[in-house]
């Protein structure tokens, strides 16, 4: 995995896990559909649009996240 996708996972696995956690039945089903998740996230990230501070990237990416 290159370093960049290892930071985003790192970054936002928590987040996801929360998210995912409200849909599934137990934390295997959770981890499964996280995965699945950041599979989709990498394949598509260049339709992420860059805004400007730090702050506001984690906000829209986590948003962007959860679609």
């Amino acid at each position: 995995m290159p370093v960049a996708q290892r930071l985003l996972y790192e970054r936002f696995f928590g987040f996801g896990l929360s998210v995912c956690l409200r849909y599934a039945k137990n934390n295997d089903e959770a981890m499964e559909i996280l995965n699945d998740g950041f599979v989709k996230v990498f394949r598509s990230i260049s339709g992420f649009a860059e805004p400007g501070g730090d702050d506001e990237l984690s906000r829209l990416f986590m948003s962007w996240l959860k679609k």
